[in-house]
């Protein structure tokens, strides 16, 4: 049958009738070979046959209805089929009447909109609607209502609803994330914007686990979560998958307002204010998610987004803390550079002078010996090997290599002019 608005009426169990009463009412008159009548005889022949072969025609359809494979199989599929033409019948009857899927369940309640209704059957069965009963996802499981309060847990597989049950909620098993934005004021009054993510899923502990199925859960925390309903400021009805991402945002916000804006990006190691908050909210909000049949799995904040003059002056801050820790590099690389120079121009003194002396004591041993002009010579040797040697050049710049020369230069003088004088007296 479609479900467009030109739909075919169905008889149900009224046409099973109709036929029923026309074959009798014709096998009635009915004669045998000698001309005898059957009358009542033969329409109740006529009409067991036909409902016999009505209910063997229901059987050998019936082990098509469901994938099972036990023995209860055909008998489920039976009654689904013997339910079917009863709900045909009653929309013959009463045309007007909605389908149950798609009729509100639960109590109803003030301000709430009609698309809950579409939110709960979205993924229903058709089989729902005819048979009151049909296959519910590995991952879902339904919350069933009788009267005005919980029945029982139903799912996943083959569901069959009992009398004066209706669908309430479908409840995914799985793993659920929710975002929340944010905005909260430090204490310092500065404006803070980010987001939560939460992390959860339906209680998997308990007495009533069955480890056999690919979601187990609590059956007991099914009837928790089922009753974990709000409203948000709208009016807007909120169901247990919607609950914790408001909550945890409102506690990061209260969180928030306790902490000024250099106390929120204090980092020292593997501690962060931000950590510190977010083991404090989860505690919070896991105690909070128990108490409704809801496992908190985890939570994660977002960057924090300050104001753009905020951002500005913490950069002017960091600009002027970097540029400290420069100018301190630096005045201790010109303490060092000038510690090495020093070392470098007393070296190359030490080696010109021992190469000197050690020219002069060889000398002394021949006679006619300029003794001016060897030791000029020795000076200007030691000299370009220490200029020549890359690691002095390195370190010794060309002004101050000229100055050694002429420092050497004034000592050898000095040394000359005290040795002439010592050989004179």
């Amino acid at each position: 049958m479609n479900n467009n608005g030109n739909q075919r009426s169905e008889f149900g169990a009224l046409g099973l009738l109709f036929a029923v009463a026309v074959l009798g009412f014709f096998a009635a008159f009915l004669q045998d070979t000698k001309g005898v009548s059957y009358e009542n005889l033969g329409a109740l022949v006529w009409i067991g046959a036909t409902l016999i072969a009505f209910v063997l025609g229901l059987l050998y359809f019936a082990q098509f209805v469901l994938p099972l494979q036990g023995q209860d199989d055909w008998a489920l599929g039976f009654e689904l089929l013997v339910r079917f033409y009863g709900k045909l019948t009653e929309r013959f009857i009463a045309p007007t009447s909605r389908p149950d899927s798609q009729r509100r369940s639960g109590p109803r309640r003030r301000g709430e909109k009609s698309k809950r209704a579409q939110r709960k059957t979205a993924v229903l069965p058709s089989s729902f609607t005819e048979v009151s009963g049909g296959m519910v996802l590995g991952h879902q499981v339904l919350s069933l209502l009788k009267g005005g309060g919980f029945s029982r847990a139903a799912g996943p597989g083959f569901v069959q609803l009992f009398k004066g049950e209706r669908v309430d909620k479908i409840i995914d098993l799985r793993t659920q994330k929710r975002e929340q934005q944010v905005e909260g004021t430090t204490r310092d009054g500065i404006s803070i914007k980010t987001a939560v993510y939460v992390f959860f899923r339906v209680q998997q502990i308990g007495s009533d686990v069955t480890n056999r199925r690919l979601y187990p859960y609590d059956k007991e925390a099914i009837f928790r979560v089922s009753n974990y309903n709000s409203q948000d400021t709208n009016g807007i009805p909120r169901y247990w998958d919607d609950q914790l991402a408001p909550f945890v945002a409102a506690e990061l916000s209260h969180e928030l307002a306790t902490y000024n804006v250099d106390e929120l990006q204090h980092t020292v190691g593997q501690y962060s204010v931000r950590s510190e908050i977010k083991q404090r909210i989860q505690r919070k909000a896991s105690r909070e998610a128990a108490r409704h049949g809801i496992e908190l799995l985890d939570i994660e904040f977002a960057l924090f987004t300050y104001p753009q003059e905020i951002i500005e002056q913490r950069i002017k801050t960091w600009q002027a803390e970097w540029q400290r820790q420069i100018q301190i590099h630096l005045a201790t690389g010109d303490a060092e550079a000038a510690r090495l120079i020093k070392q470098a121009r007393a070296r190359a003194q030490i080696e010109i002078i021992e190469r000197i002396t050690q020219s002069i004591d060889a000398m002394r041993q021949q006679d006619d010996t300029n003794l001016t002009e060897i030791i000029t010579l020795r000076m200007i040797e030691a000299l370009e090997e220490a200029t020549s040697n890359d690691s002095v050049r390195a370190l010794i710049p060309h002004q101050v290599m000229t100055s050694l020369v002429m420092d050497a230069s004034n000592q050898m003088q000095l040394w000359l002019s005290r040795r002439s004088e010592d050989e004179t007296s």
